[in-house]
């Protein structure tokens, strides 16, 4: 090969080799960010916001109950370290009055939060089910849960119906830790006396280790 042929092929490589380096540089910058700004929105307890990062620009996106909140989040993500720019893609719904819809019911019967086996921790899907329903909880302020603990068939009675409620309490303290009121929620433990579904394998015990939910007051405020 001709000499300014391999320079052609040099030069090449160092642009390839450096542009793959910018890439890497600015995934790493952007995995950063996201980070701090998820550490941000759990901190404001708003953590069903929407996040995405495009170099040192910061999309925020979802839904909250007033002006002053979104104003109160958009400058504690402007703060982080690190941003450029913000992208407001967030829109102001007041809480509703009244009842809730149809379209809440349904959404809260949906709602469960699975535990492995004699446990009541709280895994990462099980947090994005309950960041979910506490963002719906604050379209509707009138709205009490009866939060009701389960067990499988596995265990004596008695221990299965305070690990249920242990369950329960658990839920709703983390519900309460994103800004819901505790007093909007009412702790139940059914033991393993209901199960959703049979308890004929592990796959079926597995369905019925859960807390679910159910509205029991709708109240005007």
């Amino acid at each position: 090969m001709q000499p300014r042929g391999l320079l052609i092929l040099g030069a090449a490589a160092i642009l390839i080799f450096a542009a793959v380096c910018a890439l890497k540089k600015a995934s790493a910058i952007e995995e950063k960010l996201l980070h701090s700004a998820q550490e941000a929105l759990i901190e404001l307890q708003r953590p069903g916001l929407h996040l995405r990062a495009d170099g040192r620009n910061l999309e925020v996106s979802g839904r909250v109950p007033s002006q002053q909140e979104k104003k109160r989040i958009l400058r504690r993500l402007a703060s982080l370290p690190g941003v450029e720019k913000i992208l407001d893609r967030i829109e102001v719904a007041p809480p509703a009055t009244g009842h809730p819809p149809a379209s809440f019911l349904r959404f809260l019967s949906s709602c469960r939060v699975q535990f492995p086996v004699g446990g009541a921790e709280i895994d990462s899907a099980s947090a994005r089910v309950l960041a979910d329903l506490a963002d719906s909880l604050r379209r509707y302020p009138a709205v009490q849960l009866a939060v009701i603990g389960h067990t499988d068939d596995q265990g004596d009675q008695a221990f299965n119906r305070e690990l249920s409620l242990k369950r329960a309490r658990r839920v709703a303290d983390f519900l309460a830790g994103l800004g819901i009121s505790p007093g909007r929620l009412h702790v139940q433990g059914a033991g393993s006396t209901q199960p959703l579904v049979p308890n004929q394998n592990r796959a079926s015990r597995a369905k019925n280790r859960r807390v679910e939910f159910r509205l029991i007051e709708r109240r005007s405020q």
